[in-house]
């Protein structure tokens, strides 16, 4: 409950993949922390990474809570399973060297892929928070950006999804990111001009559009493949991870 439908889907695929095949034709009743922690021990041999199977143990833990509620089992044996520690993952941020060259990289390959760049730089905000950006989104007089949702792709499901209710915000935006959203919202005009529409119209589309009136939104992971090409062509290490 509570969960988004991306959330959702993942944990989905990691019961279908990981949980099933190995404790599915175990008895719920009959179900031991010998058994989880042997699936743990198999998906480390496999390979997963700790944050991984700490995510199925999360699932398992969740869900034999409410089995437990139910009174379908008299106790959660996953609360004594040993799920492996979170190692702390080092991390590589670019240095600001490294940032100019990435969006004049990314502006050389594509202006509006630039401006993708420019906007996750100058806010911090996550990929498909991103490709949810609609132009009546931006307050140019304020120098502002409201981040209330996010693009979600999904079998079965594509469109907007509101983001978390601690996550929507407004982000003060620095002059250069004002004026090159600006510059955009001039291509965007004149793009739906010659389409026939208003500026209206263009203003309730999407930012980053495939198509010229702003209506089908980017994919979050399509912006993988050109920030490769972007961070070859800066000079920059892969540990530099566009997320």
């Amino acid at each position: 409950l509570g969960r988004s439908a991306t959330t959702l889907y993942h944990y989905r695929q990691y019961v279908d993949r990981e949980i099933v095949p190995v404790l599915g034709g175990i008895r719920l009743s009959k179900l031991s922390t010998l058994e989880i922690d042997a699936l743990y021990t198999k998906l480390r041999k496999r390979g997963l990474a700790p944050a991984t199977i700490r995510q199925i143990h999360a699932i398992l833990r969740a869900s034999l809570n409410q089995a437990e509620r139910w009174g379908l089992v008299q106790r959660n044996v996953a609360k004594l399973a040993s799920a492996p520690a979170q190692p702390q993952r080092e991390q590589h941020p670019p240095s600001i060297v490294e940032v100019r060259a990435l969006m004049a990289s990314a502006t050389t390959l594509d202006p509006l892929f630039g401006l993708f760049i420019r906007v996750m730089v100058a806010t911090g905000a996550r990929r498909a928070e991103v490709c949810g950006l609609r132009w009546s989104d931006v307050d140019f007089e304020a120098g502002t950006l409201d981040v209330s949702r996010s693009y979600v792709v999904l079998p079965g499901l594509r469109g907007d999804s509101p983001t978390k209710s601690r996550s929507a915000r407004t982000v003060m935006l620095d002059p250069a990111t004002v004026a090159a959203l600006d510059c955009g919202w001039t291509s965007a005009k004149q793009a739906v001009t010659m389409c026939g529409l208003s500026d209206e119209q263009r203003r309730s589309g999407y930012i980053f559009a495939m198509d010229p009136t702003g209506q089908r939104a980017w994919r979050p992971d399509s912006a993988n493949a050109q920030w490769a090409t972007t961070r070859v062509a800066a000079g920059v290490s892969a540990s530099v991870r566009l997320h």
